[in-house]
């Protein structure tokens, strides 16, 4: 969602030749303005294995560059990169194909700040040889981010708690905040309303995804217990593609939890019509969470940990926030219980995710990369 509104934004100003590595990922528009053209590659991404673990280690270089790493690719950059007077790197693994010797403006679009995101995971996790092998990783990509910030022209952060950490990682870098998260058609769609909802907790996420396999995991674990014996009658349904093993026998464990997968959008739009609140519960990750702000968008009430809240909204302005996953359980039955407090966070929601995420707020914060990037 935060390429396709950068996409959606710079269009206005230049005309855009989008690059895909693989087929047409979700962050790219289906229907793009005519000054945007994409072209899709589809060439094979590497599997997340031990054998592509030990070769990116011979290579020097973190697992997600070396499984985005193709030489073809390469190729085709390096030949049709002199003709643009700009290039913007959309990821930190996307580096790499910056063509050596390019004269031309460049930009880094950091959706994480992604070695603060693996030193969060290596300080919960609980096995101490995973542990040591995700604190290598860190510092591994920590080298390769650093050096990809302080070779580009700028960079552009989804929230400013990531843009002061990549300003803080590479001194020289110049760093602008940006908030192109959420999807602003939500703003437009009435808000739901209590008595229409029913006792449904709604987890919307990717579910292969470490942060959420963990945060989910640890709520299925250590939550979802409390909340069935205060309110029996309350569902928990999961959706997202690809869960994880972990999650998929947590879920088997516990009553009134479903696991719905990956669905259409239709499917999910039904699946939010019912859900009388959304959670978030990470106790690590970066970055803005899109879902959240997604939910937010709609009216939705969240009931999420600090670290899920990150970049949207602290404790004094949103009542949703436990200070931890131990915590939720509390938050989590008031708002499924007190229409008034219902009410109360549906609108702070919409409201804060207005004023952060919309339009204006990302033209308000895009346009003095513009004009830096223009002299």
């Amino acid at each position: 969602m935060g390429t396709q509104r950068l996409i959606h934004a710079l269009s206005r100003v230049y005309d855009i030749d989008v690059w895909c590595l693989q087929r047409r990922s979700s962050g790219v528009p289906s229907e793009a303005p005519a000054s945007v053209r994409v072209r899709e590659f589809g060439y094979p991404l590497k599997g997340r294995t031990v054998w592509n673990f030990a070769l990116s280690a011979v290579r020097r270089i973190p697992l997600n560059v070396y499984r985005n790493r193709n030489a073809a690719f390469a190729r085709e950059v390096a030949r049709a990169a002199p003709q643009y007077p700009m290039v913007v790197v959309d990821h930190y693994e996307m580096y790499q194909y910056l063509p050596k010797g390019y004269t031309g403006k460049t930009v880094l679009v950091e959706h994480n700040v992604e070695f603060d995101l693996w030193e969060r995971y290596a300080a919960v996790v609980e096995s101490p040889m995973i542990r040591l092998l995700v604190r290598w990783e860190a510092k591994r990509i920590r080298r390769y981010e650093q050096a990809a910030l302080r070779a580009v022209s700028a960079a552009i952060c989804f929230s400013s708690n990531d843009a002061e950490r990549a300003r803080q990682l590479a001194e020289t870098a110049r760093v602008y905040a940006v908030p192109l998260i959420g999807d602003i058609s939500l703003l437009r769609v009435d808000p739901p309303i209590f008595a229409k909802t029913a006792p449904v907790v709604l987890y919307v996420g990717t579910l292969s995804w470490e942060p959420n396999i963990d945060g989910l995991h640890v709520f299925l674990e250590k939550v979802w217990g409390q909340v069935l014996r205060a309110m029996p009658q309350v569902r928990l349904h999961i959706v997202g593609k690809n869960p994880d093993k972990r999650i998929l026998r947590a879920a088997a464990r516990q009553p009134n939890v479903h696991v719905r997968g990956h669905l259409t959008q239709q499917e999910l739009e039904a699946e939010y019509s019912v859900a009388r609140v959304a959670i978030a519960p990470q106790r690590f990750g970066g970055g803005v969470k899109v879902k959240v702000v997604n939910a937010m968008m709609r009216g939705l009430p969240v009931v999420a940990t600090p670290v899920a809240m990150e970049g949207i909204a602290d404790t004094r302005e949103y009542g949703g926030i436990a200070r931890t996953i131990e915590d939720m359980p509390s938050v989590l039955l008031s708002v499924l219980s007190d229409g008034a407090m219902w009410h109360s966070l549906s609108e702070q929601g919409r409201r804060l995710a207005e004023q952060r995420f919309g339009d204006a707020a990302v033209m308000s914060a895009l346009t003095p990369v513009i004009r830096a990037l223009s002299t």
